[in-house]
């Protein structure tokens, strides 16, 4: 499991956090999987959140909407298949992930919680963009 805040190529790098890249979390994982025995014939993917909560562009794009299209593209390039997902949408979310069962349990954020991701958000994407204010409502998934 990783979470990065953007897909790569084109951000401003922070040498200090290389994995909250999308491009070096995905290589980081799918390699300490083959050091584990990992079989690419057997990877599978789910995928939760790009979520437009800070609303921070990139030229045509969103940042969420390009980690989601990062995503999608580098799981076709790498060929490996998404199960399950729930991506984009304006709301923050919690993922849970139960390795021993594969069950991912997804609980949408309410707006309480936003103050402190867009704090949190604006101190290390400074350089890429500015916070908006949304209230998102609260819901439960599990998958």
């Amino acid at each position: 499991m990783n979470h990065f805040m953007l897909p790569g190529e084109g951000y401003v790098r922070d040498p200090m956090w290389p994995a909250r890249y999308g491009v070096h979390a995905m290589e980081l994982l799918i390699n300490a999987m083959f050091k584990l025995g990992g079989e690419r014939s057997r990877f599978e993917a789910m995928a939760f959140g790009g979520a437009d909560v800070l609303a921070i562009t990139h030229g045509s794009l969103s940042v969420a909407q390009a980690n989601v299209a990062f995503l999608r593209e580098f799981l076709k390039t790498e060929r490996i298949p998404l199960v399950k997902s729930l991506l984009a949408g304006s709301q923050p979310m919690r993922v849970s992930f139960l390795s021993t069962t594969g069950t991912v349990t997804v609980e949408l954020v309410g707006s309480g919680a936003i103050p402190r991701i867009v704090s949190t958000e604006t101190r290390l994407l400074s350089s890429v963009g500015q916070p908006p204010y949304k209230t998102p409502d609260r819901q439960v998934t599990i998958f």
